[in-house]
């Protein structure tokens, strides 16, 4: 089993004009609030993508996140190796 972690989507950022300078991607948000790792996408996904990718990643037998959404990656890619947006957003952050 998978211990319980964030598995959040790309969003837009939004601005409130406090950090002009500064951008923060939603996994390291997540990061500096204290997780100890993130799945996160680097792009925004269609819900039927994110869904399969989040069932697999928690049905995973691999031990560990990382390891995990590698598992549950290869076997999204190997579906549709010619459609990457299928498989390619998603990434893990942390040890």
């Amino acid at each position: 089993m998978v211990e319980r972690m964030p598995l959040a989507e790309r969003r837009p950022t939004a601005r409130s004009g406090r950090l002009p300078d500064e951008a923060v991607h939603i996994g390291g948000a997540f990061r500096l609030a204290g997780f100890g790792q993130v799945v996160v996408t680097l792009w925004p996904v269609e819900d039927a993508t994110a869904a399969e990718a989040a069932r697999r990643f928690r049905t995973s037998s691999r031990t560990g996140p990382a390891r995990a959404l590698h598992e549950s990656i290869r076997t999204l890619r190997a579906n549709a190796p010619l459609l990457p947006s299928r498989w390619a957003e998603h990434i893990h952050i942390g040890p």
